[in-house]
């Protein structure tokens, strides 16, 4: 759906995309992003039969299209293009929205693999034409090829701690996934965030972690604290043990000042919206301390 001017309460324009015209898979999670070109939505297909992961597909918009209420100019990715660009295939990329307002590719990002017990972030590109984009890695990983790997810094656990509820509320919320949860590019630089669970174990609280990159930079060779090569920033956030933090989103001005804003929650409260907030002249890496917005007023509950 897209506004057809400025005014959101005006009319807007309308689309659906088949997920998988033969009906042999379906999409889950469809996460999306934009630049001036492209309106970008990926998906995590699943077979029908049997419900196994297939692979991840990609939908990429004529953006001109769009915004003009025109028929929908789509470049379909398949199910495994993952696979096909970097030879390892992962799952959830999340797609780059475009703060800069010109920026003429697109980026994917992944956290589906470790090494070493380490974490990797995966950078795919989108580029060419706008009717006929291309997607690829950038060479140069120290895991050879265009698998365009490179370690986190602050590296974290996958089995994650669920968010705990004020009693006498005895059921717990779902952290979800360790998968990116926010992308944007400002400045040219890549911004992400993502949750994870305190590193090493034993696992006692869920931590929202943050990332600043610069694609035009070297790949990190090894897991060392930002700044190293691309990575500029990796932050964690840490409400203490038995904390939650969950669904962490990023908004990020020319400045580079910083919000990331998630849900807190533990079992003595209720779940809360909070926020932190860092000058783009801060120290690398670093936030202010967490704020709360609003409080929350009850339980949540949903199968």
């Amino acid at each position: 759906a897209v506004s057809a001017t400025d005014d959101p309460t005006g009319a807007w324009n309308y689309y659906s995309i088949v997920g998988d015209p033969a009906a042999l898979q379906f999409p889950d999670w469809t996460p999306h992003g934009y630049n001036q070109s492209w309106i970008t939505i990926t998906a995590n297909m699943f077979n029908v039969t049997g419900g196994a992961f297939a692979g991840s597909k990609m939908w990429v918009c004529n953006k001109a299209d769009a915004l003009a209420g025109s028929p929908l100019t789509v470049s379909v990715f398949p199910t495994g293009f993952m696979t096909t660009t970097h030879g390892s295939g992962g799952s959830s990329p999340m797609p780059t929205r475009d703060m800069d307002g010109g920026s003429a590719s697109m980026y994917l990002l992944n956290d589906s693999f470790t090494s070493g017990g380490v974490f990797l972030l995966q950078i795919s590109v989108i580029s060419g034409p706008a009717g006929s984009p291309t997607v690829a890695g950038i060479p140069g990983s120290p895991f050879g090829g265009t698998t365009s790997f490179h370690f986190v810094s602050e590296n974290f656990t996958s089995t994650l701690l669920t968010m705990a509820q004020l009693a006498p509320e005895t059921r717990f919320i779902s952290a979800f996934s360790i998968r990116m949860s926010s992308a944007l590019v400002r400045n040219g630089k890549i911004w992400a965030s993502n949750v994870g669970s305190n590193f090493p174990t034993p696992v006692n609280e869920t931590r929202a972690y943050w990332y600043q990159l610069d694609p035009t930079l070297s790949f990190p060779g090894s897991s060392l604290p930002a700044p190293n090569g691309m990575m500029l920033q990796n932050g964690r956030l840490s409400g203490g043990i038995g904390v939650a933090l969950v669904t962490p989103s990023l908004a990020v001005n020319c400045a580079e000042d910083a919000v990331i804003g998630f849900s807190n929650g533990d079992a003595t409260k209720y779940p809360e919206a909070s926020y932190v907030f860092r000058l783009g002249a801060d120290a690398i890496s670093t936030t202010g301390p967490i704020r709360l917005l609003k409080a929350g007023e009850t339980n949540y509950w949903k199968t």
